[in-house]
This record gives C-alpha cells, sequence and structure tokens, in this order.
C-alpha cells in the first residue's frame, strides 16, 4: 500500500505560552479553523507571521492541522500567546522555503500549460492526476524507513522537481497545482490509514481524489482513475476507517451552502470575493448591491470609466462611487436623504431589496410599473425565475451574501424583459464569456 504518515506535526516548535505585549486586535476572536484560513491567506501573500485575537481554550495543534489543509507543505508552526487579551502571534516556518518556491513556480508554468489545453475543470483535474502520476515515482524507500531526514518526499517539490514522493507529496502536489488554476482544493490526511489524499469542490459539490493510489506503475502508460472525483460514501469504500470529522468540519466552513452559486459568479467575473474570501454568512450591503446591479445590467466597464464631475452622495468609498454614480444617473438606485447627500452604504440590503436589483438587471421596471419593491420575490416567482419552494427557502431565513449568490446565479439563467437569456445577454455586452457561462449554469 502506498501511505506514508503525514509528519509535517514532527517540526512544531513548541510554544511556551507567555503574557507577552501584542498589540491590541479590533477583530473578533477566531477559531482554529478562523485562523487557519488567516494563515492560509497570508502565506498566499507571501507572510509567515499573524497576529490574531484566538477564542478561549484555542487549540495550536488543531489549528495547525487545519492550516495544512488549506495550505499543504512540510513546515511547522510556533506561536506566543498573551492570555490576558487573548491574542496571539502564530509564525510558519517552512522546512525549505527556496525548494517550495521552485514547486511553486512549476505548478505555475504547469498549470497554465494545461490550462489551455483542456477546456472543462473536470478534464483540467484529470490532467493534473495524471500529471503527477506520469513525473513522480513512488518513493519506497523513505515509506518502507518512514524518514524524514530529507523532507523533499513529502513536498510539491518531491512530486513536481524531484520526481519522487509519497502521499504527501502526491497530495501537496496536486493542491499546488489546483491554487495554481484557482480550483478550490485541500488536503486531507488520516492518522488511522496512515496516507493523504485530497478533497476539491467541482461541480457543484466536494469530491476527492487520491493521485497515490492510483499510481499503479502500468508498465503500458496506462493512468488509473479508480480513486478520482469520488463521493465522500465513494471513497469510503476503499478508505474505510478513516475519521472524516476533521475533513467534514473544515470542508462545511469554507465550502457552505450555496459557495457553488458563489464560485459560478466568480468564474464569470461576477463576484470577486475580498482576502477573506466569499463571506458567505455575511448580510450584503447597498453598496455591494449596487455593484452587482451595474454587472448584471453589463455596464461595469462604464462604471469604471465613470467621470462625473461631482459625486452625488458623501458617505460613498471611492472604490464604489464610481457604481453608485452610474446608477444613480441612469435613475437605478436613490439615496437616503438628498439634503444630507446620503447613501448609507453599510446598510444591510434585504431578499426583496436585492431581488428588485435583479429584476431591473433583467430589463424591469418598479418605477414604470412593472412590480412592486416589496413583493419582488412573488414577481420572480411569476416570471418563472424562482419557483415558490425557492422563494420560501429565500423568505424563510436572513439574508446573507450565499443567498446573493443563490437569486443572482438563477437570475443569470431567466429571461430578459426581451426574451434573451440574461447570460446570452451580457456575453454579447462583452460582460461575460456565454459560452463559458451556459457551460457553468449547464443550458
Amino acid at each position: 500500500m502506498k501511505t506514508a504518515k503525514r509528519l509535517s506535526c514532527l517540526l512544531i516548535l513548541f510554544a511556551v505560552l507567555l503574557a507577552v505585549p501584542v498589540a491590541a486586535q479590533d477583530a473578533q476572536p477566531v477559531d482554529e479553523i478562523g485562523a487557519a484560513r488567516l494563515l492560509a491567506s497570508a502565506l498566499e501573500q507571501g507572510e509567515t507571521s499573524l497576529t490574531i485575537s484566538v477564542t478561549d481554550g484555542f487549540d495550536y495543534e488543531l489549528c495547525l492541522e487545519y492550516t495544512h489543509m488549506l495550505y499543504p507543505e512540510y513546515y511547522g508552526m510556533r506561536w506566543t500567546q498573551d492570555v490576558h487579551r487573548q491574542t496571539a502571534t502564530i509564525t510558519i516556518t517552512l522546512a525549505e522555503p527556496e525548494k517550495y518556491e521552485l514547486a511553486w513556480q512549476e505548478a505555475q508554468r504547469v498549470a497554465a500549460g494545461l490550462q489551455g489545453m483542456y477546456s472543462s475543470e473536470t478534464e483540467l483535474l484529470r490532467a493534473f492526476h495524471d500529471y503527477i502520476i506520469r513525473c513522480c515515482e513512488y518513493d519506497y524507500n523513505t515509506f518502507l524507513n518512514l524518514s524524514i531526514s530529507q523532507p523533499e518526499p513529502f513536498t510539491a517539490y518531491g512530486a513536481l522537481l524531484g520526481g519522487k514522493a509519497v502521499c504527501d507529496g502526491y497530495s501537496s502536489a496536486f493542491a499546488m497545482l489546483c491554487r495554481a488554476a484557482d480550483i478550490p482544493c485541500i488536503y486531507v490526511s488520516s492518522s488511522e490509514l496512515n496516507h493523504s489524499w485530497n478533497a476539491v469542490f467541482t461541480g457543484g459539490q466536494v469530491l476527492f481524489v487520491d493521485v497515490t493510489y492510483d499510481d499503479n506503475d502500468d508498465p503500458a502508460g496506462i493512468v488509473n482513475a479508480d480513486h478520482f472525483l469520488k463521493t465522500k460514501e465513494e471513497f469510503l469504500a476503499t478508505h474505510a476507517g478513516w475519521d472524516t470529522s476533521l475533513c467534514d468540519r473544515l470542508t462545511a466552513a469554507i465550502w457552505p451552502e450555496n459557495y457553488g452559486a458563489a464560485r459560478i459568479l466568480y468564474q464569470l467575473g461576477l463576484l470577486r470575493g475580498s482576502e477573506k474570501g466569499f463571506e458567505l454568512e455575511r448580510q450584503p450591503r447597498r453598496d455591494e448591491a449596487a455593484v452587482m446591479l451595474t454587472r448584471f445590467l453589463g455596464l461595469e466597464s462604464q462604471a469604471l470609466s465613470w467621470t462625473g464631475e461631482q459625486a452625488p452622495f458623501d458617505d460613498v468609498s471611492a472604490y464604489y462611487q464610481p457604481y453608485i454614480a452610474l446608477l444613480y444617473e441612469r435613475g437605478l438606485t436613490t439615496g437616503t436623504s438628498a439634503a444630507a447627500r446620503t447613501y448609507e452604504p453599510a446598510l444591510a440590503v434585504t431578499a426583496q431589496q436585492y431581488m428588485t436589483f435583479m429584476l431591473r438587471g433583467l430589463g424591469y421596471s418598479d418605477a414604470q410599473g412593472d412590480f412592486v419593491w416589496s413583493d419582488a420575490l412573488s414577481k420572480a416567482v411569476e416570471l418563472g425565475i424562482l419557483t415558490q419552494d425557492e422563494a420560501a427557502y429565500v423568505q424563510g431565513r436572513t439574508f446573507d451574501r450565499g443567498m446573493m449568490a443563490f437569486l443572482s446565479v438563477k437570475t443569470l439563467s431567466a429571461r430578459t424583459k426581451t426574451g434573451d437569456a440574461l447570460y446570452e445577454q451580457l456575453g454579447g455586452a462583452g460582460a461575460l464569456d456565454a459560452a463559458l457561462a451556459a457551460e457553468l449554469l449547464q443550458k
């Protein structure tokens, strides 16, 4: 069996919990997954140290585990904590930063080349899977000796450039290729099975890939795919004994309900997110809704080149001002006080308000009597944009950015007032790739 224990934890530099001065944090305390997400984002930006506010009883080794799943490499973690202020400074130590950088450059090169050859995400993932198997040989010596004197076989460098790796190297390389191609992927390990593999979010669901198990050394060069893009249930049939709890908690946090809708919008350039990701559980603001309406009208390029002499509102930040100014000039949004010149951009948007924006994107006007804004969801049902059950689903919960993404995707598939599908109309205007939209929306 091609298995090798993940040995990254042996690099942990055990911390002494000292009450040292740390700058006070304005952010809310984060749990182990929240901290891991911030650390992974920092590593993405080339930073290896982070000061954060942590929850009571924070488990640093669990945080390391989650960080490794999000950003797999061979590293350790050290920390200092101000117990009184509940803040911590966490530092990641890469084992071989120079080789890591070389592996990242190679992953970007390979991913860019393969992206030019395959049109679908499934095909690209299969290409990554096959590439690793063809360029890497399983390192039986390291596995049999369980030696970590040389970390290379446990890293993406070992798989992509060294030519030999154990399962950690295979899994790290696959995750790195996915990151280079902007495909959501994490590393998954099992102490029970002494093995590691990957989980990806693709086609609107979480699926699993075990590149190591599929490397069957076929003399004819035929690459096996028995462990490629399998559901959790299918995976458990070949990975019996795996405790899924750690993976389940992380995937539920990073790929929550409506993540699939948000990712469709992201792939089409209609939702950008931030350093915190899509923030799907946060309520959307008025300024964010205005940006989405501008994009759904195919007017973003005009908004970005807006040259109005005077901005209509004084409380809108520079980033959002062009979008809101353009919509205001066209009578598609209003402020909260003409006298005070306020828009109150941070006010939370309701489902009815956001659906109003979506209906306007489809060419319907509440000002001209096509619908009443306070009953926009009912109008969406009448027009076939939503089913009655979907409207009840939206109304039955707090409206958040996840629900915003859900309504946005449903609107993209809908017919405009003139009869064209909205994604086709936006494609004709150059606002998105209509062929990609058809594929993602399965039209």
